[in-house]
């Protein structure tokens, strides 16, 4: 488990989230990682339009990588060869975005992702569902969430590996 908060930012908002993440060594639960994030708003105030989204940029063997999306599954994945990962939303049941991100678009001229294209990519405004040959991360996204006051939201992924489209896409729906 994790604990994160906001304390950080500009304006912050008083977010505290919570992180549990679980794992299976048996058969066939071990080809994917839960990732559970509880989201509290500790402050005086609603927090309005909130996005949760998991961020990843999958290096396999090297930059050059593949990438897609199974709408249906509710899945962005990268692969390279037999190496498959992707991110499911897990909970809620609706993806605002899934997302295959060119990093030679969105990281490399600033060597991150700015805040300003990260809430459009949460938001669904920046899209893409396909990358071949090239750098590319992902991004699976939920929201928009209003939380007030003391109250909590939850938002589940999981993390998968596969060994080909039909084993991934497997280890997605037993997660």
């Amino acid at each position: 488990w994790a604990m994160y908060n906001d304390a950080g930012m500009t304006s912050p908002k008083d977010l505290f989230i919570t992180q549990n993440s679980w794992a299976w060594a048996n058969n066939p639960y071990d080809d994917f990682v839960i990732m559970v994030y509880t989201v509290e708003n500790k402050g005086s105030s609603a927090i309005n339009g909130l996005y949760v989204g998991q961020f990843m940029d999958v290096d396999i063997t090297g930059y050059y990588d593949y990438g897609g999306v199974v709408s249906s599954l509710r899945m962005a994945y990268i692969y390279e060869s037999s190496i498959y990962v992707g991110v499911k939303l897990l909970d809620p049941t609706t993806a605002t975005n899934l997302l295959i991100l060119d990093n030679a678009t969105y990281v490399y001229p600033n060597a991150s992702i700015l805040d300003s294209d990260k809430i459009q990519m949460l938001n669904g405004s920046i899209t893409g569902t396909s990358g071949s040959n090239d750098d590319y991360g992902l991004m699976v996204s939920a929201g928009p969430f209003d939380i007030s006051p003391g109250e909590c939201h939850i938002v589940a992924f999981a993390v998968l590996g596969g060994n080909n489209p039909t084993d991934l896409e497997t280890n997605a729906v037993k997660a």
